[in-house]
Formats: structure tokens, sequence, C-alpha cells
């Protein structure tokens, strides 16, 4: 549960938008999340990028069919292997919860990226049978424990929309 306070734990398409509240997605909310002063959120329709002012923490959203989850799941990793982020497997932590009402499922690992140790989570968060969002963060060791506070704000954030 800890990594999941933690989670909430996105860069850089056409418009870059300051903190404040997404829209997931956009034209037919079904959820909205809502970033600190200083994070930089890019939102397109169904998904967004958002990172910390100073970089050390990246998170990525995207509004998925309930029945598409191993296939996200699959996606964030390529994803991070991409960009040279490896998870160490034996580190595997697992977590459920409940944000504002919805089901959450975590999954986090520790790893490596270009600049060292970093931290990495994949999430779940079920808002109804048919869709959920999936999220993945990874941060620095220090930009995790840096931006703890804010990554629990933005966590704590998450509402279905009314």
């Amino acid at each position: 549960m800890k990594t999941l306070l933690a989670i909430v734990a996105l860069s850089l398409l056409v418009c870059t938008a300051p903190a404040g509240t997404i829209k997931l997605p956009k034209s037919k909310p079904l959820a909205t999340i809502t970033f600190p002063a200083g994070w930089k959120a890019t939102p397109e329709e169904d998904n967004f990028e958002a990172e910390s002012a100073d970089e050390e923490i990246y998170l990525y959203a995207e509004v998925i069919d309930s029945d598409s989850v191993e296939a996200a799941l699959k996606e964030s990793v390529a994803y991070l292997e991409k960009e040279k982020v490896m998870m160490k497997a034996d580190t595997k932590k697992e977590s459920k919860g409940e944000v504002n009402g919805i089901p959450v499922v975590d999954v986090s690992f520790d790893g490596t990226d270009k600049d060292g140790p970093c931290k990495i989570s994949l999430t779940f968060l079920v808002l109804s049978k048919e869709k959920c969002i999936s999220m993945f963060y990874w941060a620095s060791e220090e930009g995790e424990k840096k931006h703890a506070e804010e990554l629990k704000q933005i966590f704590n954030s998450i509402k279905r929309a009314e």
C-alpha cells in the first residue's frame, strides 16, 4: 500500500500544460486527476503524460478497456525497455487497495535506468466492468523521496468524473 500511495506515480507532445486537473478521456470524462503546481502535463484524448518540474518523475496514464489490461501491461513494459529502464523481477511487490471508491491494483519494482537506481510502478484503476485507467510511473530514488508528498496528493486526487 505504501507504493500505492507513493504511486501516482508522465514527455513531450504538442502542448504541455501547467499543473491542473486532467480529465480522462477529455471528451467524455470517466475520471479526473489533479497535479500540483510545477508539474507539466500533456493531455491527449484518452491519455496523458506528466513530469515533475525537475523531471525526476515521469507518469503516463490512459483509459483502456477492462479486457485489455494484459496488453496494457505488456505495452508499459515494452516502453520502459525501449527507454532502457530495467526492472528487477525479484523486487516485485503487488498490492490492492482503493482510492476515492475506485479499486486499485499496483505492481511495483526497483530498477535501473541510464541515471542509476529507480522506482517503477504499474497501476490499474478499475472504473467499471468495461473501463480502467492504466497508469505507470518511473522515478529516480531521490525523486520519489523528494516528491513523495506530491505523489500522495496526485494519487488522492483521482476521482470518478461527475
